[in-house]
């Protein structure tokens, strides 16, 4: 074999071992690092008593740091192997130093405004926002981007930079007033009764809704109508479906006990 067979046959066998060693240890780090983020977080979870989803978004956050982390240093790696001067080139005047340059800002925005908007407590994972043109529910927040799902499941990746104002609609409970159309005879003397034993075996199935609902009674609307009031607090995002659905349950149950429903039309105010 000549010397020159030699060197690149000891050339590829060295540059070969130190990049399987390299990807070796990339894969090692990410199928772990992985495993010790999610046990760190449950360990923590079970010793806190913070908010499940604050616990949830620094978990995904953490988790995505260090993968790009390791993303970095495996590159970095990889580029050494070869002989590629990487300080020099991102040192350098030229075009990609520039395009590296502009990369590497845009990335630090990002990474940046991510933590601002965690440690802000702006919003977390589950929760439900609009921004200017997107609307849903946070899916995960990283180094980099923001993932909203919209109630028709379109996912959107939003770059933290570009997050500016936002409306988080899981951070209060909405007031609901429910307006049951009634006669107004002596069925009145009933309703009330009726409306607290519907709500009282109701309740267990909407763990969105915080507490009992409190009976307002009756009132006269500007239509000339007598409406018998009930009020109650839900979740934010949630105020459509939990009115529809207790509205159903009122006149249901009002109706199954003899209760005649005036038939008028009904305007459900949400505050």
């Amino acid at each position: 074999m000549s010397v020159e067979l030699e060197k690149v046959v000891s050339f590829i066998f060295e540059k070969g071992t130190s990049l399987l060693l390299a990807t070796l240890f990339f894969a090692l780090y990410q199928h772990y690092i992985s495993r010790i983020v999610s046990k760190f977080f449950d360990i923590y979870q079970k010793k806190s008593s913070a908010y499940e989803r604050r616990i949830n978004t620094f978990y995904r956050l953490f988790l995505n740091l260090f993968k790009y982390l390791g993303i970095a240093v495996y590159t970095y790696i990889i580029l050494s192997i070869f002989g590629v001067p990487v300080t020099t080139l991102m040192a350098g005047a030229g075009i990609l130093s520039i395009g590296i340059g502009l990369g590497a800002q845009s990335f630090f925005n990002d990474t940046i405004t991510g933590f601002f908007i965690v440690l802000e407590k702006q919003f977390d994972v589950g929760d439900y926002i609009v921004l200017e043109n997107v609307e849903g529910y946070v899916i995960a927040i990283g180094i980099r981007t923001t993932q909203i799902k919209s109630n028709d499941g379109v996912l959107t990746y939003v770059p933290n930079r570009k997050i500016g104002i936002v409306n988080n609609l899981s951070k209060s409970e909405m007031r609901i007033s429910i307006d049951i159309p009634i006669y107004p005879d002596k069925s009145i003397f009933s309703i009330e009764e009726i409306i607290e034993d519907i709500s009282t075996s109701k309740l267990p199935q909407h763990p969105e809704v915080k507490e009992k609902p409190s009976i307002q009674g009756l009132t006269l609307a500007s239509d000339g109508n007598f409406y018998y009031r009930v009020t109650l607090r839900t979740r934010n995002a949630n105020q459509t479906k939990t009115k529809a659905a207790f509205y159903q349950y009122y006149i249901t149950g009002l109706i199954s006990e003899g209760i005649i429903i005036p038939d008028t039309r009904w305007s459900p105010n949400i505050h």
